[in-house]
Parts: C-alpha cells; structure tokens; sequence
C-alpha cells in the first residue's frame, strides 16, 4: 500500500533543504520535509525518522500553522504517532473549508482506519477519487485500504488504475503484484514484481518476491530477497519477522529465533511510538510465540 521509495524520500528531503536554503522561514518546505519523514517512519519504524518528523512538523506550525500543506503534514504525523482522533478533527476542519481537496480526504480515511471506522475510511477514500478521478494517490490509497481488508482482487483493479495513470511509479507494480500474489495469480504477481524491480529494487518488491517464491517452495531463493530486503529497510520488524518465517521453513532454525528477537525489539520500539498500530501488536504476539 506504500507510495513512495526510500530514494524518493531521500530525494524529496534535498529538495525541500534546498528551499529552506533559499528561505528559511518557508512554512511549507517544513511540512514537506515533516511529510517525508513521516513517510519514512511509516515505511522503516525508525525512531530518528519520528523524531526529524516532529521537529519540523513543530518549525512548521510555529512559522504557519493555519496554511493547509502545514495542517495536514501535521494530521498525518499524528496519525503516525497513534492521535488519531486530533488527526481526524484537523482533517474535518480542512474539508469544512475545501470540500474537493483529495489529499484531506484520503487524509481522513486514514484517520479513520487507525480507528477501525472500515464503511466510513471506504467512503473517504471513494469520495476522494470522485473530486480527484485522476489523481493516482487516491487509487493507491484505496487500493491499500482494500488489499488490508482481504479484497485483494478489487485492490489489485485500484493498483492497476494506478500503473496506468503513472507508468513509471515502482510502488504502484509492487502493491499490484502482491494483490495479484494474494490472489492466487502468481503468473501475472510475477510480472508486476519484476517490472517494479526493473525500475528500482526496493525493500518491498524484495519482500514480496521473497513472499511469492516461499509460497512457491523455493525457500533458497525466498531467503536470499528477504535477507535483501532488511539490508534496504533494517528497522522494519514485519521484514525480519517474515525473514524468520523463511528461515524456519528451510530448517536454518538458529537463524530463525535470532531473527524473530529482532523483528520482537524492532516491534516493541514501533509500538512505543504508535501504540495504536493494531498490525504490529498482532505481529508481536506471533513473533513472540515463535520463540515460546
């Protein structure tokens, strides 16, 4: 359900540095770096990533705090730390006054989900395509909405809308090839996988190529993308976690538990941070299990 890659991020982080260059007191080039930061968090769990998160999330309102790129940088952030509810109000106020904007309402779905409000954060997200129909973020961010809920075949048409609408976007053929992977179709996921990969190898395609080949038995190969995969996102405990799974399955049981106790002190740090992440509290208790 990701969007942006870790060179994308890093990109975008110079970028806005540059601006702040230029101009120190630009409120927005704050948002945005707090934006990215965020993202980062959401993709690594990476303590220092929430902490750059707040420190320029805090620049930005103290400099401009009623500017809308500001207010929803912020919002996204408190979703990211688990203060959904305050993330939801700010949203609400943002699409009182700009009822068509799409990333305030994919915003607000987001809020939503964290609150487990499923028919309101679908109906967010479908009004944010209506005001916005090409505007891939918001194909994404359903697509991700229903590929968590089970509805990998609707989610895998969402992801296809997106490829289509931005042909270059490596995220966009790594979530559709794991909707098509869940879906069974691991013939048309394989494609999707090798064609984000052929535009940039990240964390993600190496998981799910690694996901896809255990499915299919070939636990050497699945070991060698996940062992790629946490070198490209060292603090993402699900990596590890799967990681293990893989190690298990091909008898490397040492190798198993040390990497299950890592993927338990990467998720108890994520949780710290967001004690809201229900997935995370779900993954905690499987690793934990795993090591009796």
């Amino acid at each position: 359900r990701r969007s942006a890659t870790a060179s994308d991020l890093l990109q975008a982080e110079q970028s806005f540095r540059q601006a702040l260059a230029l101009d120190a007191g630009f409120a927005r080039a704050y948002a945005g770096l707090c934006e990215s930061y965020t993202l980062a968090f959401d993709r690594t769990r990476d303590s220092a990533s929430a902490a750059n998160a707040d420190g320029a999330c805090r620049r930005a309102l103290a400099l401009d705090g009623q500017a809308p790129d500001v207010e929803r940088a912020y919002a996204r952030l408190l979703i990211a730390r688990g203060r959904s509810q305050e993330a939801i109000e700010i949203f609400e106020r943002a699409i009182a006054r700009a009822p068509d904007n799409a990333d305030s309402l994919i915003g607000l779905a987001r809020g939503y989900e964290a609150q487990q409000r499923a028919a309101d954060a679908e109906r967010a997200y479908r009004r944010a395509i209506e005001v916005e129909p090409g505007y891939w973020v918001a194909h994404n961010a359903l697509g991700g909405f229903l590929f968590q809920r089970g509805r990998t075949q609707e989610a895998a048409s969402s992801y296809r809308r997106v490829t289509a609408l931005a042909p270059a976007n490596v995220m966009g053929f790594n979530n559709l090839g794991a909707a098509l992977q869940l879906s069974g179709n691991f013939d048309e996921a394989a494609r999707a996988f090798e064609r984000s990969l052929a535009l940039a190898p990240t964390s993600d395609a190496y998981s799910n190529t690694g996901t896809m080949y255990y499915y299919m038995g070939r636990y050497l190969d699945a070991q060698q993308m996940l062992e790629r995969a946490t070198k490209a996102a060292p603090n993402d405990h699900a990596l590890w976690g799967n990681l293990a799974d893989i190690q298990r399955a091909s008898t490397s049981r040492p190798q198993a538990e040390q990497s299950y106790r890592r993927a338990i002190a990467l998720a108890d740090e994520a949780l710290r941070l967001n004690p809201e992440d229900a997935v995370s509290w779900a993954q905690l208790a499987y690793y934990r299990a795993q090591v009796g």
